[in-house]
């Protein structure tokens, strides 16, 4: 790994010396098409729950010919990587602003569907010729490989061979895979170290090749990856690939039927999942449990077959708590095909939305719990414009349970225009997709978010409390990130985050309590045990100090969580663990640990400054991370 490891040691560096986080830890990157490839299409950015809550934070117009449409996004961390006009761009992810582009293609080309990947801090980009002048000559298709950091380029490949690269990119552990559509369409595997870091026109040998002898070769098909295995479909043939050794097999689902999309593994079930088209034009899924050696166990099958009439699907079949989502648009213009909620074991459906997508799911599981019956949010985006030529966007919930389809149409998302892509649901909660108006899209969740946290390094953390309704702001839609916090409003935090009512609440064991606003809450604290009742004065006005607050969350955890904070950081001795008064320190250690209360950069190492008292913006980060902690 080249810059991506420093980039991530520097913000680990950060953090501890501020306290600040950008996001919570649950919110993974999308650094291929279907997300992360551990959790394809899943998500633990705040998706918006309602179109009330989605306002454009940026697009960019690519151009208007097919030669500028861009490619299907990706997002790591702070940024957007994308295709356009001959360019693999890099832009904000907040601001939507271009910090680099490196050239792709010296003339322009007509290629579509340039799915681009991310892993090892590197960007993969599959090009259908060679047009740059830069002394190669490389005949049929290949791939351009880019530093994510700066986007110098690292290496190209040899040519895979003839055709159109429209299948999606996919990185797994030291590999990337992808293959060629067309009579002559190869699948190919290339390990993707940097063999000779000082020749970026290195040219780097395909591992292994699978040639299907298919009249139409690869289209959509990205892989899935088990272990050393890699999973793609084509025609009606599953393939299996040891990616060390480069040793393939086959598995056959029934002759009828032809892949023409991503397949998936849950690691939940413990299951592969391969959509395909049947020739009579229904949708289906199979799924198989993996023996030892890898391949699919064809007495541990199941399948669905649709019964709409000219369906089909190019989606790719996502998983979460036993539910597994599945889109249409099985043909060049769409399909019949609805969305379809399935049980993710016995691939029983339990309902459709009748939304015509050609994507896959993006979900949302920011606000999924147990009590909530893992409630999730999928954004879908139509193929075709509705009768009034608008762009929509379907925003569908969905939770354990639940037996009909629950959904939001947003209308005029986007300019009017068809559109094949799935939307990512990014770390910040942001969604972005594009469609063939040329243009890229990045729409936000605009609640949680006040005024003056909008260009505020804790905007997310507070818009993340702000959305579970476990903070609130101090009215006109301000929040108020610079203002102290006090014991009375912390005390108040945490017995939103409990969910408990405490209505009810009352205590005589203080004397400057009373009836105030504050006073249920107050009480509440009291008896759980989190407010220590030894002082007749609870002292509610004064601004909470670090020490007091570390204490807080320790009794919250021991005696309303009941958990066990996990240790995520290594233990610190800070240099003024003298002045933390002896009820507190293990409180402290245990915060520390926790990664949820840091240390303060001082000459001798790091001190706690236990008296310090904290601002609303840092207590936000704080309790952001204490949640995602607990949950």
């Amino acid at each position: 790994m080249k810059s991506f490891g420093k980039l991530t040691a520097l913000l680990l560096a950060l953090v501890l010396l501020t306290g600040v986080v950008s996001v919570p830890a649950a919110a993974a990157d999308w650094p291929q098409f279907l997300g992360d490839p551990a959790a394809q299409g899943i998500s633990g950015g705040d998706g918006a729950a309602a179109g009330s809550d989605l306002a454009l934070r940026w697009e960019k117009n690519t151009g208007n010919s097919w030669c500028d449409v861009p490619g299907t996004p990706i997002v790591v961390g702070k940024y957007v990587y994308y295709y356009s006009s001959q360019y693999l761009r890099k832009l904000e992810l907040a601001t939507g602003r271009e910090v680099a582009a490196a050239a792709v293609y010296g003339a322009p080309v007509n290629q579509f569907f340039i799915n681009i990947a991310y892993g090892e801090g590197k960007i993969f980009v599959p090009c259908q010729k060679d047009n740059l002048d830069d002394g190669l000559d490389i005949k049929g298709c290949f791939l351009r490989v880019y530093d994510a950091e700066t986007l110098e380029q690292l290496y190209i490949t040899e040519s895979m061979g003839s055709g159109q690269p429209q299948s999606p990119v996919m990185y797994h552990n030291g590999y990337f895979v992808t293959g060629l559509y067309g009579r002559n369409g190869v699948y190919a595997g290339f390990t993707a170290e940097d063999e000779d870091p000082a020749r970026p026109d290195e040219i780097k040998k395909i591992s292994w090749t699978v040639d299907p002898d298919s009249k139409y070769g690869f289209s959509f098909n990205g892989a899935a990856f088990v272990g050393d295995y890699c999973y793609f479909g084509c025609d009606n043939l599953l393939y299996v690939v040891n990616c060390e050794t480069g040793d393939c097999r086959t598995f056959a689902i029934d002759a009828d039927y032809y892949i023409r999309s991503t397949v998936t593994y849950s690691s939940e079930t413990k299951r592969l999942y391969v959509a395909a088209n049947h020739a009579a034009n229904h949708a289906a899924v199979f799924s198989y449990e993996l023996a030892g050696d890898g391949m699919p166990i064809a007495s541990s099958a199941r399948e669905w077959v649709s019964t709409v009439e000219s369906g089909g699907t190019q989606s790719s079949p996502v998983v979460y708590k036993g539910r597994l989502y599945l889109g249409g648009g099985g043909h060049t213009m769409g399909s019949n095909e609805p969305f379809h909620v399935l049980d993710a074991v016995t691939l029983k459906e339990i309902y459709s939305v009748p939304v015509l997508s050609k994507g896959s799911a993006g979900v949302s599981v920011a606000y999924a719990t147990e009590e909530n019956g893992w409630q999730v949010y999928i954004y879908m985006v139509p193929f075709a414009p509705n009768a009034k030529g608008a762009s929509e966007m379907w925003i569908i919930s969905d939770h354990q349970g639940q037996t009909s389809a629950e959904y939001e149409i947003v209308e005029n998302i986007g300019r009017g225009q068809y559109c094949s892509q799935s939307v990512i649901v990014a770390s910040d909660g942001a969604l972005v997709w594009y469609n063939d108006g040329g243009t890229i899209y990045c729409y936000e969740n605009v609640n949680g978010i006040f005024e003056d946290t909008k260009n505020h390094w804790a905007r997310e953390n507070v818009a993340f409390i702000a959305r579970r309704k476990i903070v609130n702001g101090i009215g006109n839609n301000l929040f108020g990130p610079e203002g102290t916090i006090t014991r009375a409003q912390f005390v108040q935090i945490l017995a939103n985050m409990s969910g408990e009512d405490i209505s009810g609440c009352t205590t005589d064991a203080f004397s400057d309590v009373g009836t105030a606003w504050f006073a249920p809450a107050v009480a509440w604290a009291a008896q759980k045990g989190i407010a220590d009742i030894a002082d007749t004065a609870f002292r509610p006005n004064d601004p909470i100090t670090r020490e007091d607050m570390a204490l807080m969350l320790y009794r919250y955890v021991t005696t309303v969580a009941k958990k066990q904070l996990p240790a995520v950081n290594e233990a610190i001795a800070f240099t003024d663990s003298g002045t933390i008064a002896a009820g507190a320190a293990e409180a402290v250690a245990v915060m520390q640990r926790g990664g949820i209360i840091n240390g303060i950069a001082d000459a001798d190492g790091f001190r706690f400054a236990p008296q310090q008292q904290a601002t609303r913006a840092q207590a936000a980060a704080m309790i952001a991370r204490f949640y995602e902690a607990l949950n």
